[in-house]
């Protein structure tokens, strides 16, 4: 410790002259050869300071790792710092020192702390600040200086001699080190200029690091501050940690966890601690840490003085930044002649891992809105790593409601030059791992150049944007940015097109993540309304490179660019952004700019000029600017060169081309017809990986929903039932032909405004429902902001008011620019999507708008959900695969605690459901997610539907949504996580609960109802954990005092009192363990084959009783295939068999391939060994998957319905193998065994929804023979050409089907394409059990199987056909045929009723195949 030591010498000298009128002849002699004397001390200060730095750095307790001596016989010492980085500095050394004053230490042994000291003509005595205080030497530099006539100076005091007469500089031979060397010992010994010795260790076997810095600000004392260390070396395993001294704090030192813990006592000001780590033989390491209070936790700015004073303490490290700082008022910056950046350090800008030295910003800036007029940044940036901006760096930093300049009469601009690597931007230079929200520039931008060729320059708001993307806090986002400032750029030497260029971006110049990074930068919702003069290489409205992991979200430009780049190769130029690289996303983007370029080399597209990797995504996109360029091979409307791709969907193709021709434009005739032809150049292998492009011109025939005025216009005529022929397509659809932005739509009126009576379970509706069929077609309803504040009782309200029976809607999306508040006064019903669906279909629909309620109209119904209201009367109500995203806040405005009919009703999917007294339909909800938290304040809440009140059917549901409910009466409240209550003739199907519920105020609690009726439920589950103080609780139920029926059910998760948010949970043992699922009254229910699992929360047993491990990779198409494994498995007794299904709807081969290590948003469905059901988990890989388990089998299945399917090519072949390959990398033992799944051909077309016809009508002339036999040829192709074991043709198991007398209206299936949800899926399970289990477990067959799905429903979309005695034989025979002949259609239109061992046939099997 006493080793510790720290010494500083000369930094800077300043110099001032005048003169006069007389004959100064001599003077100014006297005064050139001063100057000439001063020039020549100048000229070694460069050298002195940088010997200053390197001792600073060997003693500020870093380790010395090794001394040698470099070409021309200096010393080379290398050490290791703070961050165990090592790094290395050369000294040199002179035999004498002059007349300069001494820097030196002293140690104090009250407390073992070296202190400054000067000497001055040889006296020496301690170094004061300016409150009289000794200055301790640990993290402290003292500056020496020379005044302007001459004299030193210590931090601007001038240093006088004994004689009190202060010393003058001299400029002869001046050094810190007489003599470098090592001593008996091996230490570094370094001699200094006073003669004193200074004795260093030299070791290679230690180190000791910490988390915080030398000097570290306090913000606020009443919070322990936390400091992680690490030990390094080879000696790290047997050293100790200790605390050598501390003073002024408390210090707990936890060595298990290697944390110290630092607490403040009360009047703090300053203190500090020094870490010690010694490795019980001779080498110790010393880390000192300076605590120092801030005096405010919160900055206020007022003028533009203090704004300069936050910088330079930011800049000095003080603490001010991390600190909050707020902009009180708009400030004039007019007298700020010259601006130094908030945050002036360096930034290491790399294509891979970029790194910050020195000033960084690292707490929250808050404009409150607030302008700088007036700025003027003018950076001219002379070196490499350098950045200028009103912030230089942001790390983990918040900037956020800031506006630069005025719409008009402001004076101020951005100005930049550059001489090497530099990040410039209006708002910061470099953004690490930090947040800008809501900023606004009218500031206009120049760059004008830079004078280093091969370096990157960047600017826009933003220069650089990186993040170590290795979690949520490690990436960054930028979010409502807007400029509208002009944007001019010069290369200057830098005048590639490649990363080593000058790029430029109304929003950002370079966005890139480390070569780890897992997570994404984000621009969300930015938008650029300046236009681009510009001759840079790579120039862009919003990012001029989105190099890796960069997620371009709803982003717009307006900008027009005119390109001039001379590069012989041409530049490469992009409205959105020119290079789309690694895991980089375009999502939900428009541009409305032209790019016009002059060199007939550049690659220029209205969206993107390069798609550079193979998971890069151009998605749900358009463009509508011109691109003009005499390049033709290399332009594009969408995208110049698509190069390569993981996916380009749903994207909008408009906008022109054009050639420059001199600036005599000659633009290309494009139409509906020929567009595909001009969105860019697809290299070859890509075309399957672009999908579902739609024309973005003027198209004469075509009838629909283009804009917000069209949809307005359709609502008013359904409100007046006027004619709807303006809007119908040939089949007298509805269609939505892009998105539509609703955001200058300040007030909407639903789409068929209606009232409703619901009396003695009749319905009456009085107005004009919508009866039509509206079709989204995959397109998005953007910033719609619904506010329903009805005063008429029994108003309905949403996109739709009202649906009559009939009505269709389907296939569209609210982003999360929309909102849904409910402020009524009257009894209402009010949904997202729908106020009331009477009779009608809703499906294929998301909701990512938060929905609010606020309503206060007593003790009557009020709902708010994606549904308000489902009535069934001479129809079913179908509500399929709707799912809500968005947060639910639920108030209580009025008090109403009604947990009953009379009750808010609020939900995730829908309200309150029903259907006529006399009537046997029913409400069926199929297939509905909701992951939206709910917050609320109301008697009844769900996450699926509030009020399941009569002849409802919910399937295959799942809530992943948490549920705090404040309902200000105990016992009110009646709350579950799927729904609220279950009525007459109702039943739960394969719903699954993970979401926890929490009542603070005793409502009673169900995770799957609170009261359950006398409802049916089958493979229902609960995983999450369910708090009141009501004992009315429990997992699967609150209170029930009838008779329902549970069957094959699971309880997981964990039950008990809330206790003041100090839980207590539930416990009974085996005998009791009924008390779980909740409470019962004198009235019992049923319960069959209950799987206990509580204090399971979804994630299931790690399978280790597994004889048999399969693993599933398909979309829909395999969902269909093994949904009722778990029921067969249960019903042959079979336990020892572990199933995991990687799910996503609609989603390639390729697509799963190229995201195999990095998607992340698949629906995991795993079924341990006995479960009775599926469980969902999310957030989960792949590979992640994959190398979770040693699997004996592995099925991987194309999706029919789209190119792949039916299109041999080798990208297909590739990604088939590529697949196989990347699950084989995960597996340690024997590989598993892979099997094809060749899934089904579609129904006769007139049953699919209008948005998938196209898939058959284009390719297969409306046949559905021809689709399926051009799925058996690609099969066939798969199986000679990529290395599958076998296949499994459940497609085959559903055209045998077809010809059975089991054919229905349907085409066997539920909805036009995927499998009816009864005896579909049965006979493709029973073909995949015979296939893959049936060999491992001694040949067993299906003969017999029990098992029986008894849902029947005859709704398109939801149609299902129940599993019984008399038609399970023949779903058996059909999978078996289909095994037997997988590539031929089986004719059973002979097959009756015959059981197995009445005539069908068995399928001969390998003794254990399969089984590990």
């Amino acid at each position: 410790m006493k080793r510790f030591l720290y010494f500083l010498l000369l930094t800077a000298v300043t110099f001032a002259a005048g003169c006069s009128d007389y004959d100064d002849s001599e003077l100014g002699g006297r005064i050139d050869g001063f100057k000439e004397r001063i020039a020549r001390l100048q000229s070694r200060i460069a050298s002195l300071n940088e010997q200053l730095a390197d001792l600073s750095e060997l003693t500020s307790g870093n380790v010395i790792t090794a001394m040698t001596q470099d070409s021309e016989g200096n010393c080379v010492i290398t050490y290791k710092d703070n961050k165990n980085e090592e790094k290395s500095i050369v000294l040199a050394t002179v035999d004498q020192m002059l007349n300069v004053p001494l820097l030196g230490i002293e140690l104090d042994p009250q407390n073992n702390l070296y202190y400054w000291t000067v000497t001055a003509d040889g006296k020496t005595s301690p170094l004061l600040d300016k409150a009289g205080e000794k200055v301790p030497v640990s993290g402290y530099t003292p500056e020496v200086s020379v005044d302007a006539e001459g004299f030193w100076t210590v931090n601007g005091e001038r240093l006088n001699d004994a004689e009190g007469d202060p010393i003058e500089a001299n400029d002869g031979e001046s050094c810190l080190f007489k003599d470098i060397a090592r001593d008996a010992n091996g230490n570094l010994s370094l001699t200094l200029g006073d003669g004193k010795v200074i004795t260093l260790p030299i070791q290679q076997v230690l180190n000791l690091t910490l988390s915080t810095a030398i000097n570290t600000t306090v913000v606020d004392p009443t919070v322990p501050a936390t400091i992680e260390y690490e030990l390094h070396g080879e000696h790290a395993a047997e050293a100790l940690v200790g605390i050598a001294e501390a003073e002024g704090v408390e210090i707990v030192l936890d060595r298990k966890q290697q944390r110290i813990t630092v607490t403040f006592p009360t009047g703090f000001d300053d203190g500090y601690m020094i870490a010690m780590a010694y490795d019980m033989q001779e080498h110790t390491v010393l880390r000192p840490v300076f605590f120092t209070k801030a005096t405010s936790d919160r900055i206020e700015i007022r003028t533009a003085e203090e704004l300069v004073q936050f910088a330079e303490n930011v800049n000095a490290g003080t603490g001010a930044q991390r600190m909050t700082a707020v902009l009180m008022n708009d400030i004039d910056m007019t007298k700020i002649a010259s601006w130094i950046p908030i945050g002036n350090g360096s930034f290491v800008a790399t294509a891979s891992e970029s790194k910050v030295e020195g000033a960084a910003f690292e707490g929250t800036f808050d404009g409150q809105g607030h302008a700088l007029l007036n700025c003027k940044m003018t950076g001219a940036l002379t070196s490499d790593n350098q950045v200028y901006g009103l912030f230089g760096i942001l790390k983990g930093a918040t900037v956020r409601n800031l506006v630069l300049g005025a719409e008009s009469g402001d004076t101020g601009s951005f100005t930049v030059s550059g001489n090497g690597t530099t990040s410039t931007g209006v708002i910061a230079g470099a953004c690490v791992d930090s947040k800008i929200e809501k900023c606004t520039s009218y500031l206009p931008m120049v760059c004008e150049g830079n004078n280093s060729a091969n370096k990157l320059m960047t600017m826009g708001l933003v220069g650089f944007v990186y993040g170590a993307g290795t979690s949520e806090d490690t990436v960054s986002q930028l979010t409502d940015l807007t400029n509208y400032g002009a944007l001019k750029a010069d290369p200057g030497a830098a005048n590639a097109n490649g990363f080593t260029s000058t790029q430029v971006g109304g929003i950002a110049g370079f966005s890139n993540t480390s070569r780890t990074s897992t997570f994404a930068n984000r621009f969300l919702r930015c938008i650029n309304h300046g236009d681009m003069t510009v001759s840079t290489g790579r120039a862009s409205g919003i990012v001029a490179a989105a190099n890796t992991f960069t997620h371009i979200v709803e982003c717009e430009n307006y900008g027009d660019m005119m390109n001039t780049y001379a590069g012989s190769k041409g530049g490469r130029l992009g409205n959105i952004t020119c290079i789309l690289g690694t895991q980089s996303i375009i999502n939900g983007c428009t541009n409305h700019g032209d790019v016009v370029t002059t060199n007939s080399q550049s690659h220029a597209g209205g969206l993107l000029c390069l798609s550079n990797a193979t998971d890069c995504e151009i998605i749900n996109s358009a463009n509508y600017g011109n691109v003009i360029s005499d390049l033709t091979t290399y332009r594009g409307t969408l995208v110049a060169n698509i190069n390569s791709l993981g996916k380009m969907d749903n994207n909008i193709a408009g906008g022109g081309i054009g050639s420059y021709n001199g600036g005599d434009y000659e633009m290309v005739a494009i139409n509906e017809m020929n567009f595909m032809d001009y969105i860019g150049k697809i290299k070859a292998g890509n075309e399957e990986r672009v999908t579902n492009t739609k024309y973005g011109g003027e198209v004469s025939t075509a009838k629909g929903i283009r804009t917000a005025d069209d949809l307005v216009a359709l609502a008013a005529a359904v409100n007046s039932g006027k004619p709807l022929g303006e809007w119908q397509n040939e089949n007298g659809e509805i269609c939505l032909l892009t998105d539509i932005d609703m955001s200058e739509v300040a007030e909407w009126t639903p789409i068929g405004k209606a009232t409703f009576v619901i009396a003695n379970n009749k319905l009456t509706v009085s107005g004009t429902p919508f009866a039509g069929h509206f079709n989204g077609q995959g397109y998005r309803i953007r910033n719609l902001k619904m506010v329903a504040a009805n005063s008429e009782e029994g108003a309905t309200y949403g996109l739709f008011g009202t649906l009559a029976p009939g009505a269709v809607i389907e296939n569209f999306s609210f982003d999360t620019g929309c909102s849904f508040t409910v402020a009524s006064t009257a009894g209402s019903s009010n949904g997202v999507v729908a106020g009331l669906v009477y009779d009608a279909t809703v499906r294929d629909i998301t909701s990512s708008a938060p929905m609010l309620f606020q309503g206060a109209a007593g003790n009557v119904r009020i709902t708010m959900a994606l549904i308000g209201t489902a009535f069934a009367e001479t129809a079913n109500v179908t509500i399929d695969n709707v799912n809500n995203n968005g947060t639910i806040t639920a108030e209580n405005r009025d008090n109403n605690t009604n947990g009953g009919a009379t009750g808010y009703h609020i939900a995730g999917i829908a309200g309150f459901t029903t259907n006529d007294g006399a009537s046997q339909q029913k409400v069926i909800i199929s297939d509905c997610i909701n992951y939206g938290d709910i917050t609320s304040a109301t008697g009844r809440t769900a996450g699926i539907v509030a009020a399941a009140n009569r002849y409802t059917q919910l399937a295959n549901c799942v809530n992943h949504g948490k549920q705090l409910n404040t309902c200000p009466k105990n016992d009110a409240g009646r709350l579950g996580n799927i729904a609220c209550n279950m009525g007459a003739g109702s039943s739960m199907i394969g719903c699954s609960n993970y979401g926890d519920l929490t009542s603070t105020t005793g409502s009673r609690c169900g995770g799957i109802t609170s009261a359950a009726g006398d409802a049916t439920f089958e493979n229902c589950a609960n995983y999450g954990t369910i708090l009141t103080d009501s004992p009315y609780r429990g997992v699967f139920w609150g209170y029930n005092n009838a008779v329902a029926q549970w069957t094959d059910c699971t309880a997981g998760g964990k039950v008990g009192t809330y206790n003041a948010n100090a839980p207590v949970f539930d416990s009974y043992a085996d005998a009791e363990q009924a008390n779980y699922l909740g409470k019962q009254g004198a009235n019992q229910s049923a319960l069959t084959n209950i799987a206990y699992q509580i204090g399971n929360s979804g994630g299931g047993s790690a399978g280790g009783d597994a004889e048999l491990r399969i693993l599933f990779i398909g979309n829909s198409f395999t969902k269909d295939a093994v949904e009722h494994l778990p029921g067969i498995l249960k019903a042959m007794g079979i336990d020892k068999v572990k199933m995991t299904h990687m799910y996503y709807g609609g989603r390639t081969v390729p697509e799963y391939n190229n995201g195999f290590a990095t998607v992340n948003d698949y629906r995991c469905y795993e079924c341990n060994p006995g479960a009775a059901g599926w469980t969902e988990s999310m957030n989960k890989t792949i590979k992640e998957v994959a190398a979770s388990e040693q699997w004996d089998v592995v099925t991987i299945q194309e999706h029919t319905g789209k190119v792949n399917a039916w299109k041999w090519t080798s990208a297909e072949k590739e990604a088939l193998q590529g697949l196989i390959d990347n699950v084989k990398s995960t597996q340690t033992g024997a590989m598993p065994k892979f099997y094809y799944i060749l899934s089904q051909a579609y129904a006769d077309p007139a049953l699919v929804s209008y948005s998938q016809q196209t898939v058959i009508v284009n390719n297969f002339a409306s046949s559905q023979t021809d689709m399926y036999a051009a799925i058996v040829a690609q099969g066939q192709k798969v199986m000679s050409e990529v290395a599958f074991d076998d296949v499994i043709a459940t497609g085959t198991v559903l055209q045998n089907l077809r010809t059975s007398k089991l054919q229905n209206a349907m085409d066997m299936t539920r909805d036009g394409y995927h499998m009816d949800y009864g005896i579909s899926r049965y006979a493709a399970s029973c073909a995949v059990f015979e296939k893959l289990i049936s060999p491992a477990f001694g040949g067993v067959t299906l003969d017999g199987n029990p098992f029986r799905y008894t849902t029947s429903n005859t709704t398109h979309g939801s149609y299902s056909t129940p599993v019984t005695e008399a038609n399970a034989p023949i779903a058996l025979q059909a999978a078996r045929y289909a095994l037997t002949t997988p590539y031929a259609v089986t004719d059973m239109s002979h097959i009756g009723q015959e059981r197995p061992d009445n005539g069908i046939e068995d399928t001969e099997f390998e003794e254990d195949q399969n089984k590990e």
